[in-house]
């Protein structure tokens, strides 16, 4: 029973050393928002919401709508 104890401090510890918030920051992209995605640099967030699929752009602070439908969706952005 120790070593599973201890086991699982030691997987905890290390799972939980593997996330660093570097900023939060509260962002408006309307009501009923679901589903959002981070692209893999982090620049990007796509969402669905009332208007359809939409991105916003992290660094220009702006949205725009991709589809009028948005679901099972991912991104992968090059």
């Amino acid at each position: 029973m120790k070593k599973i104890a201890c086991f699982m401090v030691v997987i905890t510890v290390f799972l939980s050393a593997q996330v660093r918030v570097l900023e939060t920051e509260v962002l408006d992209l309307g009501n009923n928002t679901i589903q959002p995605v981070f692209s893999n640099d982090g620049k990007y967030l796509l969402f669905s919401s009332q208007k359809g699929l939409q991105c916003y752009d992290l660094i220009r602070k702006s949205s725009f709508q991709i589809d009028d439908i948005g679901a099972d969706y991912s991104m992968d952005i090059n």
